[in-house]
Parts: structure tokens; C-alpha cells; sequence
């Protein structure tokens, strides 16, 4: 008896999964289980060998099966990673409020669309100086140089990414 089945696809977090597990060269019905690890948060294993639920959470999960037909049995390891659904989107207007030189500024960005917290990073153009893109997608400081700068952010949430550029105005 051997499991035919050698790898399973990836999953989505809030998505319906179901993968059915095949095996050969045993007598009568098979009966699966999971003999070592576990399945993703939301997913389980029926004695038909399918693989269903909906994950609730992002990781990846390394499990071994079972599949049991008149006493013999055979074993197989795999692993399923499980991503956030959807598309990230930075939700922000790209226009920031106006800022004053010498005056403290603080205005968060937001994404939606992930699982978890975001990670935020600018990849083009520069804030102003004296301003600062947090991790958490705050844009914090004090500017000391007055003009328009134009800078594109990323957001990086569970294996998915956003960017999106934006204008800060430092008035006098």
C-alpha cells in the first residue's frame, strides 16, 4: 500500500479549502488520520482522507497522514503553508495633511487586506528631514526644511506587499 498523493497545495486565510488524499495498492476502504505534527489552525482531516475547513491563521504547517486499508498502513510527511486572502491595499489618501516647519507631526498610514500587523518601509523619494516612517506606518517628527516631498511606502503583511506614493507639504 503506498500514498499516491506527494505534495498539497497552499491555503488562504478566511478562504474554504478541501484536498482530497489518495492512496493505492490497498484492500477495501482506506482510513486516514494525522500520525505526527498538525494541520493548519481551521483545517481537518477526515477519515475519507480530505483535507478541509478554512485556515485562520498564517503559517506553515508540517504534518504527517496516515491511510490505514485491512491492517496495512503508510505514512507520508507534508506540509501546508497558509497565506493571507485577499490583496493588501494601502488605504490612505495620498495626499498627507500639511505639516509645519519646527512643529511635531504625527499621521499613521493604513492598509487593509492582511492578517496580523503590517511592517512599513519608504522605498523611493525621501520625507521631509526630520520625519521618519515608523514600522508601524507612522510618519513622526519634527521637519525642518519647508517644501513638497514625495516619497512611495511599502506595507508588507503575511507574505503580501502594497505601495503607494504620497506628498507631504511642510508649510512655514
Amino acid at each position: 500500500m503506498l500514498i499516491t498523493t506527494t505534495s498539497v497545495p497552499g491555503a488562504a486565510v478566511g478562504t474554504a479549502y478541501s484536498q482530497a488524499l489518495i492512496a493505492a495498492g490497498g484492500t477495501g476502504a482506506y482510513t486516514w488520520a494525522i500520525s505526527a505534527g498538525a494541520l493548519p489552525a481551521g483545517l481537518a482531516l477526515s477519515s475519507a482522507g480530505v483535507i478541509s475547513g478554512t485556515p485562520t491563521a498564517v503559517g506553515t504547517s508540517n504534518f504527517t497522514v496516515q491511510a490505514t486499508s485491512a491492517g496495512a498502513n503508510s505514512t507520508l510527511a507534508l506540509s501546508i503553508v497558509v497565506t493571507t486572502s485577499g490583496v493588501l491595499s494601502i488605504t490612505t489618501p495620498a495626499s498627507l495633511p500639511d505639516s509645519k516647519l519646527n512643529v511635531a507631526y504625527s499621521y499613521p498610514l493604513l492598509d487593509i487586506g492582511g492578517v496580523g500587523v503590517s511592517t512599513w518601509s519608504v522605498i523611493a523619494g525621501a520625507l521631509p528631514p526630520g520625519v521618519t516612517l515608523l514600522a508601524n506606518g507612522t510618519v513622526s517628527g519634527t521637519p525642518t526644511h519647508t517644501g513638497a516631498f514625495a516619497f512611495t511606502v511599502q506595507s508588507s503583511n503575511g507574505g503580501l506587499t502594497a505601495a503607494k506614493a504620497f506628498t507631504l507639504n511642510v508649510t512655514p
